[in-house]
């Protein structure tokens, strides 16, 4: 029988080698295109301090350019050079758009890029810009011309394309050259190119809209039923509100909003009517717009950008910079803040000197998972066990952090809350970022303890080891299970293509060293990630059909494998490149891309608790 899972480099034949020995110089190829269009090219020269051209401009102007860009980066139905430069350049700058076309055209010929591979909006450089603006100080500069404004900003984004580009080109010289094992260098390669964004694009805003509320909602209930509720009043007193169907009342018009009313353009306001309401809605938008930057125990990326979504372009007129960063003010920011808030009253919590740790854990990784997996899988008859019942129904240290037995097919899931710093995932460099993601998914560097990864294969041991029971499910039938190993994290940055080969390349090569595996690696799926977000939508598919877990995992498995040509049968390097591209998909996306879950039961229960509310303000909190 097969002992491994993946296509090893050494099993292949000479008419295979070949192949992949031409594949690997198309992808090496690939990586070193100049794709995105950059300042040098196109003026002959390296761009000037792009952040000193915007200042000069009206900060107002500049945040509604970027939000329209966000617009047009996300619905991507502006994206050739000619629609771009025909959207951004009006008529009377006809003259400077024909030569700017003819420069970008020339440039990338001379280089080897044709320009149907060219693109001059990004999703990166959008949110750069944007938290550049952010950073700064309001001016009172006064709005330039149409005109020219158009060129220097124009000029702006090429500045700041260059900087992305020539990060990304230097992805390869920090991979380094693997030629025994292509498919593991290109996942690294896309990997470091795509993390930089990867949980701000692609991603659907209904999606996202309702894990969040559900998250929040989880948590505001779990700081109340745990004897929290003082953090909770004072989290909420910061808003204006008194319970948490109030903050759901005002925060869910701001986030679907742009959803359900916008008029195509990507600008989307908020108006702060002159009502009795006035006060109390003007303190909780102004708290979502200004909020600060300090607290964070681990600093994101574009920092300003996640913390300040709206921006007041004039008095009592709100601007939603960004759906996505808007929507991800509901749970991601409230941990910031909450965070902040324990930290400054830490005599109301001993955990609180070190809340960070508590919420990973306590709410994260054990109340989140365990009351989402509990409930998913409550009626389909499945023997599961929470880490939590399994120490302290058997007494041993080496639990699972969830364990799920349908049969003889095994769920083992290991948890984990950490984020990935924001310097980290834009260092555009592999090695940077492979030493961050082993510190947090794989062994701790000091004591060396295993954890994530190397976690799962503690406990696959453990499950298969003839010499004793699997001490917490001695009705296991050890010869015949097959184990589905999944890793839970609630960074939606694991989700970048290529990081579950990556992370699968760990996985296969710890298994390959433990002796008390060998002749067991057929019984052991391939490590799958799966993130919290994506857990709460398809949740109603999950309990819906309870085999519909193993039957997806089954299908991204086979999706995924890197597909050989069958000798003699001609196939194109563009059909090559495709599968690789395929194989380096996560199993969220495959989801997303194959199955269309309704909105989660649950988000449609919390929003019928917030509009059935009549009095917010005596409402039970939670009932």
């Amino acid at each position: 029988m097969d002992e491994s899972n993946n296509t090893q480099l050494q099993d292949l034949t000479w008419w295979e080698y070949s192949y992949l020995s031409m594949l690997n110089q198309t992808l090496m190829a690939t990586y070193h295109n100049r794709q995105i269009v950059k300042y040098s090219t196109v003026f002959g020269k390296k761009p000037g301090d792009a952040m000193e051209l915007l200042r000069r401009m009206n900060k107002s102007t500049a945040v509604k350019i970027i939000a329209r860009m966000n617009h047009l980066a996300r619905t991507k139905v502006v994206s050739t050079v000619d629609e771009v430069l025909n959207m951004w350049f009006g008529n009377s700058n006809v003259r400077f758009r024909t030569i700017v076309r003819r420069h970008i055209f020339a440039g990338y010929s001379s280089l080897g890029v044709p320009g149907s591979q060219l693109t001059i909006i990004s999703m990166w450089s959008n949110l750069k810009i944007l938290d550049l603006l952010l950073s700064e100080p309001e001016n009172d500069y006064p709005e330039t011309s149409g005109d020219e404004t158009e060129r220097d900003f124009f000029m702006v984004y090429l500045a700041i394309n260059e900087i992305f580009g020539d990060g990304s080109n230097a992805i390869v010289e920090t991979v380094g050259p693997d030629k025994e094992n292509l498919g593991y260098w290109y996942a690294k390669c896309m990997m470091v190119t795509l993390i930089r964004y990867q949980d701000f694009a692609n991603v659907s805003p209904r999606e996202v809209l309702a894990a969040q509320i559900i998250r929040a909602y989880y948590c505001l209930k779990f700081l109340e039923q745990n004897g929290h509720q003082q953090l909770v009043e004072l989290f909420l007193q910061q808003y204006g509100v008194s319970n948490w169907q109030e903050y759901f009342r005002l925060i869910l018009p701001i986030c679907s909003g742009p959803l359900t009313k916008g008029d195509g353009s990507g600008l989307y306001y908020f108006l702060l009517q002159d009502n009795p309401d006035y006060e109390r809605r003007s303190q909780f938008i102004r708290r979502l717009a200004l909020s600060g930057t300090e607290g964070y125990p681990v600093i994101p990326d574009f920092l300003h950008v996640r913390s300040r979504p709206l921006y007041e372009t004039e008095p009592n007129r709100f601007l939603v910079c960004d759906t996505i960063l808007t929507i991800n003010r509901v749970h991601s920011s409230m941990f910031f803040e909450l965070k902040d808030i324990a930290a400054s009253n830490q005599h109301l919590h001993s955990r609180y000197d070190n809340f960070f740790s508590f919420y990973t854990s306590e709410f994260i990784e054990k109340y989140l998972s365990y009351t989402l997996l509990s409930e998913i899988f409550a009626d389909s008859g499945y023997y599961q066990l929470s880490g939590e019942e399994i120490k302290n129904r058997f007494k041993i240290n080496q639990e699972p952090d969830y364990y799920i037995r349908n049969n003889n097919k095994v769920f083992l899931f290991e948890i984990k809350g950490s984020i990935l710093p924001g310097e980290i995932k834009q260092s555009f460099d592999y090695q940077v970022i492979e030493d961050e993601l082993k510190k947090k998914f794989y062994q701790k560097p000091g004591n060396k303890k295993n954890i994530g990864i190397l976690q799962l294969v503690d406990r696959i041991e453990i499950l298969l080891n003839e010499s004793k029971k699997i001490p917490f499910d001695d009705l296991a039938d050890q010869r015949k299970l097959e184990i589905y190993p999944i890793l839970l994290t609630t960074e939606r940055a694991l989700n970048t293509p290529g990081m579950n080969h990556i992370f699968n390349e760990w996985f296969q090569e710890a298994l390959n060293e433990r002796s008390g595996l060998s002749g067991r690696l057929y019984q052991i799926k391939p490590l799958s990630i799966l993130d919290m977000d994506t857990l709460i939508n398809f949740s109603d598919m999950f309990k819906g059909k309870k085999v519909f877990l193993e039957e997806s995992l089954r299908a991204y498995h086979q999706f995924i494998k890197v597909k050989m040509p069958v000798k003699g049968v001609a196939q194109s390097l563009d059909k090559a490149k495709e599968n690789m591209n395929q194989a380096m998909i996560s199993y969220a996306d495959f989801l997303i891309s194959n199955y269309k879950p309704d909105l989660p039961e649950l988000f449609t229960h919390i929003g019928k608790q917030v509009s059935e509310d009549k009095n917010p303000r005596q409402a039970d909190p939670l009932a």
